[in-house]
């Protein structure tokens, strides 16, 4: 269907694999650098905790 495949048949399990793969890639895209942020950050607050100024 990617090209105008308009006539094949898209089976359940064909929907669901999509589904699943866009799942995938918008978690680490949008999903993951968040994370990694907050990670990040709270590693920065737990050093600074430790080594006050």
């Amino acid at each position: 269907m990617a090209h105008g495949d308009l006539d094949d048949v898209v089976t359940r399990e064909d929907s669901e694999e999509v589904l699943f793969l866009m799942d995938e890639l918008l978690r680490e895209v949008w999903q993951a650098p968040k994370r990694s942020e907050r990670l990040a950050n709270r590693r920065k607050a737990q050093t600074a905790a430790k080594n006050p100024a």
